[in-house]
């Protein structure tokens, strides 16, 4: 069921994605990711400052939130209700936050299928089309592309001239090969790793690529240190509690786990897909810093 969700999204995703690629990133694979991200990020714009609204408000309600846990210690049930009574005092809805999440999920699973099926999605090559390129790839000698599979047949095809020439017949008209190569130093369309032996065998290749996953975890690190509130605030805004010396602890450990996941990630998937998690977090951090100040002046709050 998934899957066909998924199948659903990526068509009209693929076509926009197309559309870029061939109009304002030139036909650059590299520069219709990035355009794509900062798509994205306009798109969810309203719902973002949404949540920083929130967030902000939530950090002037911690002092009376302290106050509601004390007089109601004991009895969770009734802490619960007072609770809904200030959020609601407040204006604030304690899922806002989860809602861009719950939205950018969806959104990066649907790029992870363009990126690994980029002769489907952007080339607009059928299935049919796709199996009778195999099988002239395989008759002129090439390897299999089972497990590699469109991105292969792509990196083969981009290889040669000579190899689109052999197989034109087998392609839709106005066809082109997905030029994934970015800065003339990545190919995009190729999984980053970090096995010596991979490495040492094309350094040109994968050598460029360990950087990806690396600007991917620490883009990941400074997005989350920038979205957390400042400690100086935090002193101004809440008393302080037993709980406080808690919530530094939770946000350190976000600021650690999150970049080596983002990392592990990006060491998994094509480089494509790093490069929209890196141009994601910048486009975050200005974000945050955009949306902190709008959201406070709209709020009263500077």
């Amino acid at each position: 069921m998934l899957d066909g969700i998924t199948e659903l999204i990526a068509k009209p995703f693929g076509l926009f994605m197309t559309m870029i690629y061939e109009t304002v990133a030139f036909g650059n694979y590299g520069l219709a990711i990035i355009f794509f991200a900062i798509f994205v990020k306009i798109l969810m714009l309203p719902l973002q400052l949404k949540q920083q609204k929130s967030m902000i408000k939530n950090q002037a309600m911690q002092a009376e939130m302290e106050d509601l846990k004390k007089r109601c210690a004991g009895d969770k049930k009734k802490f619960q209700e007072e609770q809904m009574k200030l959020y609601e005092k407040n204006h604030v809805s304690p899922m806002s936050g989860c809602l861009p999440l719950l939205i950018q999920m969806p959104i990066i699973l649907v790029l992870y299928k363009i990126i690994r099926q980029p002769l489907t999605y952007i080339a607009g090559t059928t299935a049919a089309q796709l199996i009778g390129v195999q099988n002239i790839a395989k008759a002129m000698g090439a390897s299999s592309f089972a497990k590699s599979g469109e991105i292969a047949i792509n990196r083969w095809l981009a290889a040669d001239p000579s190899h689109v020439a052999n197989t034109i017949s087998q392609l839709p008209s106005g066809f082109k090969v997905i030029n994934m190569n970015f800065l003339g130093i990545f190919n995009l369309g190729e999984i980053p790793s970090f096995s010596f032996s991979t490495i040492s065998s094309a350094l040109e290749l994968y050598l460029p690529l360990l950087l990806i996953p690396i600007l991917a975890g620490v883009s990941t690190f400074f997005q989350i240190k920038y979205s957390m509130p400042k400690k100086k605030e935090d002193v101004n805004k809440i008393k302080k509690t037993e709980d406080a010396p808690k919530m530094p602890m939770t946000g350190n450990t976000m600021k650690i786990i999150m970049p080596i996941m983002t990392a592990f990630f990006a060491f998994s998937l094509p480089a494509g897909l790093g490069i929209y998690w890196i141009i994601n977090n910048l486009l975050a951090i200005g974000q945050t810093a955009l949306l902190n100040k709008l959201a406070k002046k709209k709020e009263g709050y500077l």
